[in-house]
């Protein structure tokens, strides 16, 4: 119940101010105004409409888990009160939720434009990765000591922009890549065996254990008067 309470709190602070406002009015008209105003082949959309609905959720994800991240800050006094795992749960959990509520905005307009088809398993499964990986880079940001707000930007940056400038051809920068980037190549979700399975769960695992070690390595936090 209180995760429920927690990850409602976030999705409420998150949607009911100016920018949260912005955010569910790009995720439902971003499809038709790509389709509309960009050329074709920019974001896949070509002839795949499955990639480029694929896409505009991944980003509508980035947005609600940043979204999260700023919500937190009024949220805080709320988490201060629970142990470090509890308040590390609440966070993980908040933040996915937020991410899926943007994907699902996402998918709920490409059926309610027309004219785009529904996401297959592979798609689907990816986004679920995905906003997961979202909320374990987003957990370990809210660690560290930085403001609020230089957190939820620095997100996309390790999330998106970073692991697009580097190589792949280097192992050390193609394992930095695997650990940063939260966007699955749904080829390897078509039918993914144990290897495929166990190569999108290994980083946000590996996420996941850096946020409770850096959790419970650092400072308990204070309840301040409201």
């Amino acid at each position: 119940m209180f995760l429920f309470n927690v990850s409602r709190w976030m999705c409420r602070r998150a949607l009911l101010t100016p920018v949260g406002w912005l955010w569910i009015a790009a995720s439902i008209c971003s499809l038709p105004l790509l389709e509309t105003l960009t050329p074709k082949g920019l974001f896949g959309h070509n002839d795949d409409r499955l990639g480029l609905i694929y896409q505009v959720a991944f980003l509508s994800e980035l947005g609600g888990s940043m979204l999260a991240m700023g919500s937190l800050k009024e949220s805080d006094w709320l988490l201060a009160q629970c142990s470090a795992p509890r308040r590390l749960l609440s966070q993980w959990t908040g933040l996915t939720v937020t991410a899926l509520a943007g994907a699902a905005m996402v998918l709920a307009a490409s059926f309610w434009w027309g004219g785009f088809a529904a996401l297959d398993q592979p798609a689907l499964l990816a986004l679920g990765l995905g906003a997961l990986h979202l909320a374990a880079l987003g957990a370990i940001l809210l660690q560290l000591p930085m403001g609020i707000g230089s957190k939820a930007l620095s997100l996309p940056l390790i999330a998106w922009i970073i692991p697009s400038l580097l190589s792949t051809k280097v192992p050390a920068t193609a394992l930095l890549i695997t650990l940063l980037n939260p966007h699955r190549e749904l080829s390897r979700l078509t039918d993914p065996g144990v290897t495929e399975a166990l190569s999108s769960l290994a980083p946000i695992l590996a996420l996941g254990m850096a946020s409770i070690l850096i959790t419970s390595g650092g400072p308990p936090h204070r309840v301040h008067p409201r």
